[in-house]
């Protein structure tokens, strides 16, 4: 049995331990992790253990550093069943002592995101860049779009199981979608009658931290089969899918904005 933190090449299988000392993952052939492609970076970044928890750097490489498929901007502490993308690689975070079994979804997310992409030459990094807005543009001048989340749904999917959650235990799930890497997963327990607070109160069932959040921002209820989400007069309000609701019933892949929190909802 592995007694030690690992990550694992979703793609080849190969496993690599997670030292207290550090290991290293890019494209110069020192590194501990070597990537052949030039959109890694020749040191791109570090994976160590610190206090007995894996903790994930960007090395400022020049692409950035993808932890659950949002980049991260500063140094994350990682969990089992978490997943890194450099590039076109991705590698699943193993806890001491658990199977490698895991199966993640490693798919590329469609984007509507427009960018520009400088190839170097040689030996050099190729370089991507998203290029912004026309000046006096804002999200409102933008044509709306169907988004698809089904690549973050699957994602959720995957996390869940690999934490054994399921509907035995629970009526649904809401997953943070957050820039900076840490999609947190929130429980709905399963009964009878249920009813959830949401908002920035330590009081809450489930706290936002965000000067975006009223101290009781919405309440989920459970209505037989139903789950309903309902604005409790917040500040900021609350929008499903793009929309502005007051009160309204959510279904798996729904997408709930409150304040400045992305929730994606999935029911058992």
């Amino acid at each position: 049995m592995n007694k030690s933190y690992r990550i694992k090449n979703i793609e080849s299988g190969e496993e690599f331990q997670i030292t207290d000392a550090g290991i290293m993952i890019g494209r110069d052939e020192e590194c501990d992790v070597t990537l052949k492609s030039a959109d890694v970076s020749r040191k791109h970044a570090v994976l160590k253990l610190q206090d007995n928890k894996p903790m994930l750097t960007d090395n400022a490489s020049t692409n950035g550093t993808m932890l659950n498929k949002w980049r991260i901007r500063e140094t994350e502490s990682l969990n089992h069943g978490d997943v890194i993308t450099i590039a076109e690689f991705s590698f699943v975070v193993i806890e001491p002592g658990a199977e490698a079994d895991l199966t993640i979804s490693h798919k590329y997310l469609p984007s509507n995101d427009s960018f520009a992409v400088e190839e170097g030459d040689g030996d050099e990094t190729s370089f991507h860049i998203s290029y912004p807005k026309p000046p006096g543009w804002d999200q409102d001048d933008l044509p709306e779009f169907e988004k698809d989340n089904s690549g973050h749904l699957k994602l959720m999917e995957d996390l869940l199981r690999v934490r054994r959650i399921s509907g035995e235990s629970a009526a649904g799930a809401f997953m943070e979608l957050s820039d900076k890497g840490r999609n947190e997963i929130h429980i709905i327990p399963k009964a009878a009658q249920v009813s959830l607070s949401l908002g920035r109160s330590r009081d809450c069932d489930i706290t936002l931290e965000d000067h975006t959040i009223s101290s009781h921002h919405a309440t989920l209820s459970l209505e037989g089969k139903l789950i309903k989400l309902r604005d409790e007069n917040s500040s900021n309000g609350m929008k499903v899918n793009g929309k502005r609701l007051s009160e309204t019933a959510i279904k798996s892949g729904d997408e709930i904005h409150l304040g400045s929190f992305a929730l994606l909802f999935k029911a058992f």
